[in-house]
């Protein structure tokens, strides 16, 4: 395929998945839009992720393979970003899948909607080997949705995701010229980069509309070795709105600034009050196990933490 008949570009990073990147291929290779390339950003993996894209690039010349020393998600998406030639980008990460219209039904909204910034659709979880069971929420409770169909600007879509993020990675489908206003991923950060990233576009006034259709669903595989489940993100959490209260005070001269900043004060006190009691939670877990090992358990446990803070 030339280049100029390539409109979308998707982004798939892809750390040490081998084992499931053949399904996010062959999930893109279904679509029923077919004017787009696939660029495999491979950050630095160990595993067989070389030779398993490696099949598809030799059958498929939309498909593209890059390796780079690892890195990080964020500078993997950048590494994506800085190659990809199509109109509109998606990401979609190694170990996730998409409905099989989510390409056509994307570009159609926004060719038809040429005020909108970034289409987004729902998003579903599954457990990895149960593609046909969907939830609405990561940890699999829940199939009521809870996802604000929020349409419009920075006055519509700051509040929403100020709150938290109100969609996942391949959910959205963004306009270049958009990417072009935000810029790049932050490489500090090793997660939560997509609301960082999506907050972003609405600091910039971004038009946000949802695409309701569920044949443009985004799928998200809940796996033993999926990021959002091995990371801990209070730390980043703490970044992003770090990043958003800076960011406000350039909002200062809307009239939506000093409220928006009175929520975001409200959330950062939330969050460290709910901090606080999750350690103290932890602190009296701890303290109940320990007092119902036994004394000889107990004095073993002991000397194991001083001979751990020693060295």
């Amino acid at each position: 395929m030339c280049e100029s008949s390539i409109v979308v570009s998707v982004i798939i990073p892809s750390y040490n998945y081998g084992a499931y990147i053949s399904d996010a291929l062959k999930s893109l290779q279904a679509q029923s839009f077919r004017f787009w390339e696939a660029l495999v950003i491979d950050d630095g993996s160990s595993d067989d992720t070389a030779s398993v894209v490696g099949g598809f690039v030799e059958s498929d010349c939309r498909i593209r393979y890059f390796y780079q020393v690892n890195a990080g998600t964020s500078a993997a998406k950048n590494t994506g970003l800085k190659l990809s030639v199509g109109k509109y980008i998606v990401f979609l990460d190694a170990d996730d899948l998409f409905a099989a219209d989510k390409l056509r039904l994307h570009v159609d909204h926004l060719e038809r909607s040429p005020h909108v910034d970034i289409s987004f659709s729902r998003f579903r979880y599954f457990l990895d080997g149960q593609p046909d069971r969907l939830f609405t929420r990561y940890d699999l409770s829940s199939q009521q949705e809870w996802q604000v169909a929020v349409q419009g600007g920075y006055r519509e879509t700051i509040p929403v995701f100020m709150r938290e993020n109100n969609m996942t990675i391949h959910a959205p489908m963004l306009r270049r010229s958009l990417v072009q206003r935000v810029g790049f991923f932050d490489v500090r950060l090793s997660a939560l980069e997509d609301w960082d990233y999506w907050l972003r576009c609405c600091l910039c006034d971004a038009y946000f509309e949802l695409l309701g259709s569920d044949g443009a669903f985004a799928l998200t595989r809940v796996h033993a070795r999926s990021v959002t489940r091995n990371l801990s993100f209070s730390i980043y959490k703490d970044l992003v709105y770090f990043k958003v209260r800076e960011s406000l005070s350039d909002l200062i001269g809307y009239d939506d600034g000093r409220l928006y900043m009175v929520v975001l004060s409200e959330l950062l006190r939330q969050e460290r009050k709910r901090n606080r009691k999750s350690r103290r939670f932890f602190k009296l877990a701890i303290g109940n196990l320990f007092f119902k090992l036994g004394w000889r358990a107990r004095v073993l446990l002991v000397f194991k933490l001083l001979f751990a803070a020693k060295s």
